[in-house]
């Protein structure tokens, strides 16, 4: 193997885990925000979140899922 292919494949190989390590530290950032949101303050009634367009939908995905679950918890508390 020539080394301009060896590099090659170190540049191809780097690419791909620093495209995953960016995924996973925003993924640990969208967390840590999501805990601060919900966290329990004397003026958390209104919340406003200043981010980019990845993490924003990041927040939406997870705020649609955590309403389907308290809709079924609801209707399981009030139908049982």
């Amino acid at each position: 193997m020539s080394f301009g292919l060896f590099l090659f494949f170190v540049k191809y190989a780097f690419t791909i885990l620093a495209k995953h390590f960016i995924k996973l530290t925003a993924i640990f950032m969208d967390i840590y925000e999501l805990v601060r949101m919900f966290r329990k303050t004397d003026n958390s009634n209104n919340i406003i979140v200043y981010a980019g367009n990845a993490h924003i939908n990041n927040y939406h995905k997870f705020l649609q899922k955590i309403q389907k679950v308290i809709m079924i918890i609801l209707y399981l508390i009030h139908n049982v």
